[in-house]
């Protein structure tokens, strides 16, 4: 008979004028491979949102910059950047496998684990039409 687990994940980037925020739940389901339940295999599924936001007016760019007086960036010249939105929300899915030998006595447990994020291919926001690929991971090691 296998094992249930669930958690709940908040993460908050903030960088200058870019915010990144995401809510995550994930549940899990380990599996024992054998009657000892030395050797096991753990499924897991993460799924929530992501939200972006950016403060574009605070950003100066190359046609804002004025060449009179020595060079400077003037922001009250067009910056000719277009933001329909500042904040975006996206869906964020990711999944994993790993065995791992959970041997009580033994002097190394060896794990495998494989993730993959983005597997929605959610759009990268701002007006553009670029999708944030699918990420894999290999974790090897042992314990």
């Amino acid at each position: 008979m296998g094992i249930w687990r669930d958690k709940l994940l908040i993460l908050e980037l903030l960088v200058g004028n870019y915010n990144v925020l995401q809510g995550l739940f994930s549940v899990s389901y380990a599996v024992p491979l054998d009657k000892n339940k030395n050797h096991n295999l753990s499924f897991g599924l993460q799924a929530g949102a992501m939200q972006k936001t950016i403060e574009a007016g605070l950003y100066t760019f190359n046609n804002q910059y004025n060449t009179s007086d020595g060079g400077y960036f003037d922001k009250n010249l067009a910056s000719g950047e277009t933001y329909n939105r500042q904040s975006y929300i996206r869906e964020q899915v990711n999944a994993g496998i790993l065995y791992f030998n959970g041997k009580q006595q033994a002097r190394l447990n060896p794990f495998l684990g494989y993730s993959v994020f983005n597997l929605t291919n959610p759009k990268e926001f701002y007006g553009s039409d670029n999708k944030l690929p699918l990420r894999h991971y290999v974790t090897p090691g042992v314990e």
